[in-house]
Parts: C-alpha cells; structure tokens; sequence
C-alpha cells in the first residue's frame, strides 16, 4: 500500500482503536480483551442506570433513590437498604422507614395497611388491626374494635362515667352530665321531698295530700271523704247517715239521710205524710230504736233491722242495735266475740294489729300546733285522760281563720303525731263543758263555738267507732 491511500488507512485504524478505548500492547498488532459488559437494568428492576457517583445521579420520577456501592436503587421500599444505603430490616421497609407487619400499626400485616379507630388509640397484633387506649371520657361500651371508643361517657344516662353505670332513679327520668341527675319524673309522680336520690318519690294521682302536685291537699268536706282520682279532689263517700243529693262537693255530704223524710235512707226517698226518718226508714213518729230501721204499721212501731255494722246483742229491740260491732274490740264482728292480746284492734268486723290502720273513719295528722286541742268534756283535763275517755278533739285555728283552716285541714296535734277523724264536726257548748289542753295554753275553751274540730287519738291502737 503506498502513496496517499496509504495513509488513510493507518489514520483510520488508529481512529477505531481510539474510538474502542484499547490501547495497542507488544507488536504483532494485538489487542486487550475488550471492557466486561455492565449489567443489565432488567436484571435487576429496583435500579437505576448505572454509573452514579452521588444520590443527586439518581432522580427518577419522584422516587426516593439514593446511590448505594455505584448503584441507583429505590430505598423506600429495599429491607436491605431502607432508607438509606446498607440500613437492613428484620421485617418490612415501609416508606423509608423498617416496618414490623405485626406490631406496626401503621403498616399492620404490609405496608401502607394502617389501622384506624374512633376516640382510642390504634394497635396492631399478630398482623391484625386492634383497639388500644380509649381517649379520656369515651368507652367501647359494645366491645366492638371495629367502631372503637364509641361512647360519650360524659352524656350517656346508660353509662355514666364508665360502661355499665347506667342512671336509674324511681319513677324518674334521669341524664347524664358527668354525674347523674333527676331530669323530669314519670307522669303520675313528682319530687315532693327534693331529694334527687330516691327519684319520684310521691304520687300525684291518687294522693290527698300531694293532688296534682306537691302539697295540693284536698280539702275537707262536711260530713264526707274527699279524695285523690286522677290528680284531682273529688267527694268520693259519705260518712255513715250522710248522702250528697245536691251532687255539690263544695258542702260534702249536706243530707243526713237517717233522719231527713225527704231523703229516707237515700236521696229522693220521701216519707208518706205524718211518718218520719229514723235510722234511714220510714216509720211512725213515735218509733226510735237507736242504730235500727222501723216500719209503721197500722199506726204502731215494728222493728226491721240493725243499720249495717251494728247488732241487737242484747235482744233488746227498745235500745236497738246497741253494739257496733264493725269496731268493738270486745264484740268483734259478732257478740261476744272478742279480739286477742296480739290483734287488739277490730276494723270492718275484723280483728287486726291496729284499729287505726286502713280505718275509713280515720286519718292520720298531718301537722303540728303549740295550741288548739280540747277535751270536749272538762272533767278530762289531761291528754291522757281524754284520749282514754275518746273526748279528745283538734281544731288547729278559729273558724274566723279561714285561710289556715283551708291550709290544714283542721288535721293538726300537738306532738304531729296521731290519728283524726276523716269526719269533721261543728263545736257547740265550748264554754259550758270543753277544755282546753297543753300546748300553749290549758283552760277554759274560750269562745271557740262554730270552729271546725275532728276526733283525735293518740297511738295507732286508739283509734274507736264514732
């Protein structure tokens, strides 16, 4: 090869060693083994291209690369290399970060696997997603994990400061504000005592005293019972003798049917002309057998029978039915029949603990007075010896009083103690043969005819048929 086209071909060779990096070694034109081939990227698919010398080399859409031995690899995600180049994970490499899958909540049983619960803590164990600690005033009253701490304990009446302490009070309503209270009461009842702890304690449908509402008393009634129906006063029966024809509550029970020909032992039963009423029958105005109806006829006077309650134990058809045996102790339901040491008192025929307990003719005080209890006869001046002698009466105010006559009930004693007639009577002859005893005061009645009295007794086994 001579001239110029020689020398383009040894300028051409040099250009293609150069071009391939090798470097002529020895003579006899040989050349070095060529450079090893870099590995392949699809062997190992959490690379990078290869040839970094910093992290900077190897940003890659977002993901979090660093450059680790010349290598690009993906540390987010790499056990071997979690985070930063050479950081090993005993379990899983989370974003960055080592993992355990069975205690991370945040990555429980694999990454991106968080555990999520209301008003607790999360928790994870075994790989699986748990309840941890409730948050302050909040419980899983349902133990159910998946909702978490699901209860208001601050609000809910069911419970109250902690599962299970519910608010219960008796016929209350009740709520709950950090502690448990009274909220409003069930129809029919009311706090009367203003204590919250035994709730509603007081009915208001049925209850004399408390009618409607707290401290609503139903006022006495001549001669009859008023009592509680439905939240309200109603004249609900007569005393033995009265009836109530006019239908008027205001005056009670204003007939005294055992005596009035015109409402003859009922209200419309008139007496022929020229007999009268005696003992709620029709009979000649000669006739009187005490506690007893009689007939007239052919102008003379015959015996029927015993008003109810009452007995002829003496057969003695003059002094009619002499013995009440609805209420007498020693005749008990029949003559002679009379009521043991442990059963003293007799009550509808029947002997029983105490005469006073369920007794329709008596009630028990309901206040208490410095004043205003007689002994109707005045040879009975002590409380004891006018309670023995059944002379013992109360009235609480004048009858000029009429407010505190309303208020009371003329139902008051000295000590609040005791039992009064659910009848009331009218005294009459105060001056002549009352007296005034204890209290504030003990003498002569002093002028109180026309005021309104009931029986009194002192215990529960003094209660008698009047």
């Amino acid at each position: 090869m001579t001239g110029s086209n020689g020398r383009r071909a040894v300028v051409s060779l040099a250009l293609f060693l150069a071009a391939c990096g090798s470097q002529p070694v020895g003579g006899g034109g040989d050349f070095a083994t060529p450079p090893q081939q870099q590995p392949d990227a699809a062997q190992a698919p959490d690379l990078a291209p290869t040839g970094c010398e910093r992290d900077g080399d190897c940003a890659m859409g977002g993901r979090r690369m660093a450059c680790c031995a010349g290598r690009c690899l993906d540390v987010s995600g790499d056990a071997k290399n979690c985070g930063r180049c050479g950081n090993a994970c005993a379990g899983n490499c989370c974003d960055g970060a080592c993992s355990d899958p069975q205690t991370d909540a945040r990555n429980c049983g694999g990454c991106g696997m968080a555990c999520s619960t209301t008003h607790a803590t999360s928790a994870c164990a075994g790989g699986e997603c748990g309840l941890g600690a409730c948050e302050a005033g909040w419980g899983d009253c349902d133990h159910d994990a998946k909702n978490g701490c699901e209860t208001n304990l601050h609000v809910d009446a069911a419970n109250c400061t902690a599962c299970g302490m519910a608010c219960a009070l008796p016929h209350g309503v009740t709520a709950c504000a950090d502690g448990c209270y009274l909220a409003a009461c069930e129809f029919g009842f009311d706090d009367c005592n203003g204590d919250p702890s035994d709730g509603c304690e007081q009915s208001v449908l049925d209850d004399a005293n408390n009618c409607g509402g707290c401290g609503v008393r139903c006022a006495a009634v001549p001669n009859g019972q008023a009592s509680c129906v439905n939240a309200t006063c109603e004249l609900t029966s007569c005393n033995q003798g009265f009836l109530d024809c006019d239908h008027d509550a205001n005056n009670g029970c204003e007939v005294q049917g055992a005596t009035d020909a015109k409402n003859c032992g009922a209200c419309g039963v008139a007496c022929a002309p020229g007999q009268v009423c005696k003992g709620g029958g029709c009979t000649c105005p000669m006739c009187n057998f005490p506690n007893a109806s009689a007939s007239c006829v052919n102008n003379q006077c015959v015996f029927e029978q015993c008003n109810p309650g009452y007995t002829n134990c003496d057969q003695n058809t003059q002094n009619g039915c002499e013995v009440f045996t609805d209420g007498d102790p020693k005749n008990c339901g029949g003559c002679g029949n009379v009521c043991p040491q442990n059963l003293p008192g007799c009550l509808k025929g029947q002997c029983v603990a105490s005469p006073c307990l369920g007794n329709p003719q008596w009630t028990r005080v309901t206040c208490t007075i410095t004043s205003w209890v007689w002994s109707s006869d005045n040879t009975k001046k002590t409380l004891v010896d006018a309670n023995a002698a059944h002379t013992l009466q109360t009235g609480c105010h004048h009858a000029t009083d009429a407010a505190l006559q309303q208020q009371n009930n003329w139902m008051c004693s000295l000590d609040g103690k005791g039992w009064v007639s659910t009848q009331t009577f009218v005294m009459a002859g105060c001056n002549q043969s009352w007296w005034h005893v204890g209290g504030s005061f003990s003498g002569q009645c002093g002028g109180h005819d026309g005021d309104v009295t009931r029986h009194l007794v002192l215990g529960d086994n003094d209660c008698y048929p009047y």
